[in-house]
């Protein structure tokens, strides 16, 4: 079983009706940065950039930010092969 780093950012956008862009200007976070978390393609977030975005949406729980979920790594699998069938 494998742990995994998921961000809920673009659900916070939503709720606060602002986009990455907006949010990057407020937050003098990268535009980069913030589209790489909203896709979850981000290996490390520093700690002033989760509170530079927590600060503009209001963030009081980390949990609302992100979370730890277990993948179970059969499952990772099978949906990797799905995935590459698909596409052909």
């Amino acid at each position: 079983m494998e742990h995994k780093v998921i961000f809920h950012l673009q659900e916070l956008l939503d709720k606060h009706n602002i986009g990455q862009r907006e949010l990057s200007k407020l937050a003098d976070v990268r535009q980069a940065t913030i589209h790489n978390i909203v896709h979850n393609k981000i290996q490390r977030v520093p700690v002033d950039v989760i509170e530079k975005v927590s600060k503009v949406l209001n963030i009081k729980d980390i949990r609302e930010f992100m979370e730890i979920i277990i993948v179970d790594e059969s499952l990772e699998l099978e949906r990797e092969v799905t995935n590459n069938i698909k596409k052909k």
